[in-house]
């Protein structure tokens, strides 16, 4: 039994290492990954001791082995499964989804670039080697039964058998609460054995996007893109870029875009003394953040999107850039949000540690981002919900009342109040990131974007909050830029997600992936067509964005993409004009 339980662990402790050296498991989760595996391993020997109480050989030895080559069976599996969905999507699977690729295998195969017969092959070799490797470490049951044969004798149950088992129902019922608690909280922090049986904690069901069908064909077609980025000395490594996403901050409640509350003091500097440019028309490839932050990351529409395609977090990362990641919230159950960069991130923070104490203060995340040491060429994304209407707002910052909804108070003005305040609040974070970068004097070579995921609505269209069917104001995003460089931005017209990456890549030296849908925004303001989706069932999930030089058009399509609703807009209007409806 020695034999089998050092090999067992060895193999744990070599999967525990290279999940923390290659996708960057924190020694945290690792430490729990242990524990879990730890208690395996008691419950294995536990099921042994009672197996050999069996009178009958026979049923004896086949439970034995049974058990024991399961177990090394689903160690060798549950890691090759980790590993690899890690490498090929960026995310853990679950057993539920491994079990239902597992039937449908051949059709899987099918969408591997692997021929079919070397994938059945390895298949081969992996079981034959499991038990070629469970023949040198078998436990024997005969010499199981021998060894833990005193601890059957009558004797022994009675003077310390059943005083034990008194002594571990008490530790059972006094430890229950405490051990569910320290199990939630490992599940939480993306303990891989909790995540791989039951899921990512709150999200069990979503991880099939990661998971679709098309998603893996797309990341297929990305696979020589991201093959091509190679580690180079660009002309600007020593810069730092940070993207600043608001969470569902539209564009015309700045005043940077003639919103007449000044909400936003720091911007407004900054815009005074021309070192803060804005793109006039900006726009969102969603109504809903994830697709929207899929729009930003990989420089795709939705169909095209993989969330292991080559996003921009990893392709700066291979240009030998150091990636961090700043986010309130907690993205890891959204919808598999975060598994769009978070294996490319070198740093890693969420604001809500404690599954039990959601947190969604962005005051919160600028002290995470103050105390980091960031590096002088590094890529930075921070993800702020103030203006999100489960943003925190701070009593500081409750500028205009009121700003919550009551009997008296009216719902559009209540909601207009509680938005300003927050955009109020997310302005003096983002001016805490400017302190930060000139604190650490890396701002004088910094590009720095302030954008959004979407819009907000407050009634247009009998419609409030965002998500569901596209409209036209969701769409509409701010677009601000921080940057010494002014004229490397000579399009300052009109702009969407998908060209922030190409304009990165553009403003330090290196080449646009041939992959990326956006434009760089160096290149003057060029006619586009922009599908947009809503990533979700409604009536009207999906539409096409089109500039046509002074005029932009919105074609609002149904679920059969047949047009229902056809707006415009006129270049430095402010106002869509609604031409056709169906």
């Amino acid at each position: 039994m020695k034999k089998f339980l050092i090999t067992t662990l060895l193999i744990s402790l070599t999967g525990s290492t290279l999940l923390h050296l290659w996708f960057h498991y924190s020694f945290t989760v690792i430490a729990y990954h242990l524990s879990v595996i730890l208690a395996i391993h008691v419950l294995i020997c536990f099921l042994n001791y009672c197996f050999t109480a069996i009178p009958q050989v026979r049923v004896r030895n086949f439970l034995v082995h049974a058990l024991n080559y399961g177990s090394l069976l689903f160690l060798f599996i549950f890691y090759l499964v980790i590993i690899g969905s890690n490498s090929f999507w960026g995310k853990a699977m679950t057993a539920n989804l491994f079990l239902n690729y597992a039937a449908s295998f051949d059709k899987f195969a099918g969408i591997l670039p692997v021929q079919k017969w070397i994938l059945y092959l390895a298949i081969i070799f992996l079981f034959v080697l499991i038990s070629l490797l469970y023949i040198l470490v078998k436990p024997a049951p005969g010499k199981l039964r021998e060894a833990w044969a005193p601890l059957r004798k009558r004797t022994f149950l009675v003077r310390k058998g059943i005083p034990l088992a008194l002594i571990l129902t008490i530790l059972a019922v006094f430890t229950y609460k405490p051990l569910l608690d320290y199990k939630r909280k490992i599940h939480f922090a993306g303990e891989p054995v909790l995540e791989f049986v039951y899921g990512p904690m709150w999200d069990s069901e979503t991880m099939q996007l990661v998971y679709d069908e098309s998603r893996l064909q797309n990341k297929m077609h990305d696979q020589a893109c991201i093959d091509s980025v190679k580690t180079e000395a660009g002309p600007d490594t020593a810069r730092t870029v940070v993207v600043i996403l608001l969470d569902g901050l539209r564009g015309d409640y700045l005043p940077a875009y003639g919103y007449t509350r000044k909400t936003t003091p720091f911007l407004d500097s900054l815009s005074g003394t021309g070192e803060l440019m804005k793109v006039e028309h900006a726009f969102s490839t969603s109504t809903t953040t994830l697709v929207g932050v899929a729009g930003l990351f990989d420089s795709k529409d939705w169909e095209h999107f993989s969330f292991a395609g080559l996003n921009l977090m990893k392709y700066i990362r291979r240009k030998g850039f150091s990636t961090y990641a700043f986010l309130t919230g907690y993205h890891r159950n959204w919808y598999g949000l975060s598994s769009i960069y978070k294996n490319d991130c070198d740093y890693f923070y969420e604001s809500t540690e404690d599954p039990a104490v959601q947190n969604f203060d962005d005051l919160k995340t600028l002290k995470e981002f103050q105390r980091a040491s960031l590096k002088k060429n590094a890529f930075v994304y921070i993800h702020l919900l103030s203006t999100h209407i489960i943003g925190e707002k701070n009593p500081a910052f409750r500028k205009f009342m009121p700003d919550k909804m009551g009997f008296n108070t009216d719902k559009r003005t209540a909601l207009i109040n509680n938005y300003d305040n927050g955009i109020f609040q997310s302005d003096f974070v983002i001016r805490g990131i400017f302190e930060k970068l000139k604190k650490d004097g890396l701002l004088e070579r910094s590009t720095v974007y302030i954008l959004a995921d979407h819009g907000e609505l407050f009634g247009e269209d009998g419609r409030w909050s965002h998500s569901g069917s596209i409209q036209q104001n969701i769409l509409q995003i701010p677009m601000l830029i921080y940057d010494k460089d002014t004229s490397f931005y000579r399009n300052r017209e009109s702009a969407t997600l998908m060209d922030v990456a190409p304009s990165i890549a553009d403003r330090l030296g290196y080449t646009i992936p041939g992959c990326w849908q956006g434009r760089s925004l160096h290149q003057p303001a060029q006619n586009f067509s922009l599908y947009v989706n809503s990533g979700m069932s409604c009536e009207f999930p999906q539409g096409m964005l089109y500039r046509k030089d002074s005029l932009y058009e919105l074609n609002i399509m149904d679920e059969n993409k047949k047009i229902k609703r056809t707006l415009t807009l006129s270049n430095g209007s402010k106002d869509w004009k609604n031409i056709s409806s169906n």
